[in-house]
């Protein structure tokens, strides 16, 4: 799939995700109030903005989650600049969360950037070979 594919993919999904949450809330407003639909809209459009201004400082918090030293992670960091690399893309900010379930995963947005945390669960429990993998 080409890049311009990939990311209007990406879009269409996150479009029909909005569409859906947004059209679901209307609904449920519209149950329990009289508001009028574009009173409903003006409640909902700047929740979601704000949800997505914050949404990583309240993922950071919720899974304890620091950046990843350099001296104790530098084989991760090394392994995520080549992925990065080699996908042609910038290199994310590499964390930590302070979670015993092994996981990782992606978020950030425009003002946080973008970051992967791995969690110390992973780390703990796989090989390295299988954390690179994931």
């Amino acid at each position: 799939m080409t890049s311009a594919k990939h990311k209007l993919s990406m879009y269409g999904s996150v479009a029909t995700i909005v569409s859906v949450v947004t059209l679901a809330l209307y609904l449920l407003l519209n149950y329990f109030t009289s508001l009028p639909m574009l009173a409903v809209f003006v409640i909902i459009i700047p929740l979601f903005l704000l949800q997505w201004r914050f949404a990583p400082k309240i993922i950071e918090k919720a899974h304890s989650v620091e950046p990843a030293s350099e001296e104790e992670h530098g084989r991760l960091h090394r392994t995520v600049e080549e992925i990065s690399e080699r996908s042609g893309i910038e290199k994310p900010q590499l964390m930590i969360a302070e979670t015993e379930l092994p996981n990782a995963f992606a978020y950030g947005n425009r003002w946080s950037g973008k970051k992967i945390a791995v969690t110390q669960g992973l780390l703990d429990n796989l090989e390295f070979e299988e954390v690179e993998a994931v």
